[in-house]
């Protein structure tokens, strides 16, 4: 396996969490009178999360995830290639 350059071991670390935030939005609160988690009052208290939302960006990371190895192996790929040089300089060496 040919090792990658020293610059791209530097940027690949994983992932790193810079801060986690709590939700301070209020919960959306549903009249539900024989909800088992419904209050005196019969209102059911429920968290505000867009399900669209969070699956876009399960899916959106998912997908990053899967392109950065393909990345890599293409770039390993390219290395095992010989380099060609474009136009007229590697005519001029043909003809040598």
């Amino acid at each position: 396996m040919v090792p990658l350059p020293t610059n791209l071991q530097r940027e690949i670390r994983g992932v790193h969490v810079a801060k986690v935030v709590e939700d301070q939005r209020d919960f959306i609160a549903r009249i539900e009178p024989g909800h088992p988690d419904a209050d005196e009052n019969g209102i059911v208290q429920y968290p505000r999360v867009n399900l669209v939302k969070e699956m876009t960006n399960l899916m959106s990371a998912s997908r990053s995830f899967d392109a950065n190895p393909m990345v890599f192996n293409k770039l390993r790929a390219y290395d095992h290639q010989p380099t060609r040089i474009p136009g007229e300089y590697a005519n001029h060496l043909d003809h040598q």
